[in-house]
């Protein structure tokens, strides 16, 4: 499914956090959100998916506007997978990964939502996880299990606001060529990230957000050392090597 982003603004309080972002993300792609702190990845990101209501313009899912689904429809079109939570019950992992099946279940989860969740925990390699208590997992594991719950929606569209920020390098890299392979097979990938390098390495596409406007959007020629020092205020080396770039900050 293609997302259509139309003119779309969005304020705090009056504060104009959104104005006048336009773009085309089409099905499979892996498009990175970068910009500096206050740009508007998280904003866009809500927006994307209905959590804030945007004050102008649209958000089409294959030309259907959101505002057009009803709640289950749309949680079964689009996951989101926020920074962080505050989860204070003890839940199993199994539990967790279940309440992905939210839009589907009327009463009570019937066999297929539990079929689902097991498959999607053998899929992602958590199997020997699935009766621990969430809350004993290492942040990196949690990240995974978060994405397993998102991926429990069976969306065809998965919205990530800065999945890796709290990660150690090592769980940043698996977290993120998990999501490659899912973009691989065919679901659409938003993703809000920090690390201009790794947006470049695992990115099919870059949108580049400053002011809350839209700075630049498109692939890897975007990525110039005239649009970085721009769209962060800072000086800095590009370095291109084969098919993988590497942006190095220069001296303050």
């Amino acid at each position: 499914m293609k997302i259509t982003i139309q003119d779309i603004e969005f304020s705090y309080n009056g504060f104009p956090a959104l104005e006048n972002v336009n773009n085309r993300i089409e099905k499979g792609d892996f498009v990175a959100l970068v910009g500096p702190n206050g740009s508007g990845k998280s904003t866009l990101i809500k927006c994307m998916n209905g959590i804030l209501k945007v004050s102008k313009g649209t958000v089409l899912i294959d030309d259907r506007a959101i505002s057009m689904f009803s709640p289950n429809e749309l949680a079964r079109e689009i996951a989101y997978v926020p920074q962080s939570e505050n989860r204070k019950a003890v839940l199993k992992v199994f539990d967790i990964v279940l309440l992905g099946r939210k839009p589907y279940i009327n009463w009570k989860p019937a066999e297929h939502d539990l079929r689902v969740t097991s498959e999607i925990l053998n899929t992602l390699n958590l199997d020997h996880l699935a009766m621990r208590d969430f809350n004993k997992l290492s942040g990196g594991q949690q990240q995974i299990v978060y994405i397993a719950r998102a991926l429990a929606q069976e969306p065809d569209i998965l919205l990530l606001d800065e999945p890796i920020a709290n990660l150690d390098i090592r769980h940043q890299i698996e977290v993120l060529n998990l999501l490659k392979k899912l973009s691989a097979r065919g679901i659409t990938i938003v993703i809000a990230l920090h690390d201009i390098n790794m947006a470049v390495r695992y990115a099919s596409g870059i949108m580049m957000l400053r002011d809350g406007k839209v700075f630049a959007s498109g692939g890897r020629e975007i990525i110039t050392k005239q649009n970085i020092e721009n769209l962060y205020d800072i000086r800095v080396k590009i370095i291109r090597n084969d098919n993988d770039t590497f942006i190095l900050p220069e001296g303050l």
